[in-house]
């Protein structure tokens, strides 16, 4: 699923934090995808669903509107605008109307993040900025995460800093930070409008580590999120560490009789061997399918939820119950809040959630 084999990439190591500083710059400011903003051939990997691997190791590319898979050339594009073509050969998918091809780097690509382009059969091309990270070949088992959540791009606040300058100021702050990536949960927008996801796009790309972003109740109408960002239930792997990410579809996160709670099991079993699982997703409702809750907390519990939505710090007994003491809530971006937490071989362990300052009068 979500466009990579996890188990090709479940031993791969965390890259150096420091290496990943630079910021891949989008040519003239446009959009890759469609000049619209929205995805375009590519589903998947792109800048809000990055693939994290090794140099030499194999990613997955899931693309549509591609008749003739074995014509389809993909290249990464570095910063310096230096092209490295990738070795391609087509996979099996079991959804038809899609294409899914395994590609895999050279082994003397630098370790940073890369756009990727894909060459059709027709001549046409199709890039997505921030798409792969190359992880460094040093060895670490302790990282910093940063969680974002409640960005609100189109919000009207009577004598509040707009949401996309307090967006701006936190993308900046963590950049300074030690983090290695960043998670951000939902409410990427005020209401969907095409134009928020785009303010939101064009200010995504300017963090300097990979982002992995969930929708929020906010962000689903008319189908607008899948437009822009794609799957709503995929996952990721991010050195020995596994990411798992699900939908907040309108008020019941994951209905039982939806396709969500099968998918959520397939992507729990292909996460199992990684030493840590993080779940990502904008909110918790007790309303949620059971069998989902069964999948998340109780068979093979996952090690941390993060979510937003309430726009505060966690309440005693907020969150499910199932779960313990492994859930974190930060409060909203909005508002300028954030939170680093440390990826120890003991656990993650959340710090204190941290503000910018000079945004907000109080």
């Amino acid at each position: 699923m979500a466009g990579c084999h996890l188990y090709r990439y479940l031993t791969s190591q965390i890259f150096f934090p420091g290496i990943l500083l630079f910021l891949l710059l989008v040519p003239g400011g446009a959009f890759a995808r469609k000049e619209d903003g929205t995805l375009d051939r590519i589903l998947s990997p792109h800048n809000g669903q990055p693939v994290i691997v090794r140099a030499g190791m194999p990613f997955d590319v899931l693309l549509r509107d591609i008749t003739s898979p074995a014509e389809v050339s993909c290249a990464l594009i570095g910063a310096d605008s230096v092209e490295y073509p990738l070795t391609v050969k087509s996979t099996a998918d079991e959804q038809s109307i899609y294409t899914r091809l395994e590609c895999q780097p050279p082994e003397q690509i630098q370790p940073g993040g890369y756009a990727l382009r894909i060459t059709a059969p027709d001549g046409t091309t199709d890039t997505n900025f921030r798409a792969v990270w190359i992880l460094a070949p040093e060895i670490s088992e302790y990282y910093v995460l940063a969680h974002v959540t409640d960005v609100h791009i189109g919000k009207q606040r009577n004598n509040r800093p707009d949401p996309e300058k307090v967006f701006a100021a936190v993308i900046d702050e963590i950049n300074k930070t030690d983090a290695a990536l960043c998670a951000i949960t939902g409410d990427i927008t005020e209401n969907a409008d095409p134009e928020q996801f785009r303010r939101f796009l064009g200010l995504l790309d300017r963090f300097s580590v990979p982002t992995l972003v969930c929708s929020g109740n906010h962000d689903r109408d008319n189908l607008q999120y899948e437009r822009f960002m794609g799957l709503q239930t995929w996952a990721r792997t991010f050195g020995s560490d596994g990411f798992l990410v699900f939908d907040t579809k309108d008020y019941v996160v994951a209905d039982d009789w939806g396709p969500q709670p099968g998918i959520l099991h397939r992507l729990r079993r292909m996460l199992r061997p990684c030493r840590f699982t993080i779940g990502l997703t904008h909110r918790y409702e007790p309303a949620m399918g059971v069998r989902s809750q069964l999948v998340l907390f109780a068979d093979d519990p996952i090690d941390l939820l993060l979510y937003g939505h309430t726009h505060q710090e966690r309440r005693p007994g907020e969150g499910p119950y199932w779960a313990g003491d492994r859930v974190v809530i930060t409060p909203a971006c909005v508002d300028g809040y954030y939170r680093l937490i440390d990826i120890t071989a003991q656990g993650p362990v959340p710090r204190s959630a941290a503000r910018v300052s000079g945004i907000h009068p109080d």
